[in-house]
């Protein structure tokens, strides 16, 4: 019984949140003109996405990666080079689908700082159609703002919005209209809340190295104090 009940007191803390990196995931950039870049994971690691490079007329330095419980886009760099008289929006979407876990409540949270003439908008939505960039249902509301620096946050609830199989997609947008402008900044979204408690490969050997070096220990001085 005692070696149960440790066992079971270890192992809760080795666990982790598991709703995203369980599907599969992609990453587009877009500007109002249709030119579209669609980043692929994998060349700074694995679930992790980088881009140093031109979309129209964007210049972007960007890193993002999707972890068991979190995602993160950190633009290292993003200048708009305005040489039209019309807007240039630069739309940035990250989806994931086959996500099948009950839904949590997640925290969307971005900071940074936009140049004179910059707007940018952060939002979720939710796709019970299961595909890749569905933005049938908005979930919250969208995080918006203007120029200099910014940070803000929102709790979603996603409750039952969604269906048992589901897809969720992050949307930014940013424009300086048709003014040159640059920005730096970073977006997380995070699931707070622990989904499903799935132990890792090194939380696995020490759990059994604390089994080995304490739990038995114990166990067997309880056994000799008996006896």
């Amino acid at each position: 019984m005692a070696l149960r009940a440790y066992a079971f007191g270890i192992a809760s803390l080795l666990t982790i949140p598991c709703l995203f990196a369980t599907g599969t995931a992609e990453f587009t950039l877009k500007d109002s003109a249709g030119d579209t870049f669609t980043v692929i994971p994998g060349n700074c690691g694995n679930d992790c996405y980088a881009f140093n490079g031109a979309v129209g007329s964007w210049d972007i330095r960007l890193t993002a990666w999707n972890s068991a419980s979190t995602w993160v886009m950190d633009f290292n760099s993003l200048v708009h080079n305005g040489s039209s008289a019309t807007d240039d929006v630069l739309h940035i979407e990250f989806s994931e689908n086959g996500l099948s876990l009950p839904a949590p409540a997640l925290l969307l949270s971005a900071a940074g700082t936009l140049g004179g003439n910059g707007s940018l908008t952060d939002s979720l939505y939710g796709g019970s159609s299961n595909s890749l960039f569905d933005l049938s249902n908005q979930i919250g509301t969208h995080l918006s703002f203007g120029p200099a620096a910014f940070s803000g946050s929102e709790a979603l609830h996603p409750g039952g919005v969604l269906p048992n199989t589901y897809s969720l997609t992050e949307a930014l947008t940013i424009t300086f209209g048709a003014n040159g402008g640059s920005a730096r900044f970073g977006s997380t979204l995070a699931a707070p809340e622990p989904v499903n408690a799935v132990p890792e490969p090194a939380g696995i050997l020490l759990l059994i190295t604390l089994l080995l070096f304490v739990a038995l220990p114990l166990c067997w001085k309880s056994r000799l104090e008996r006896d």
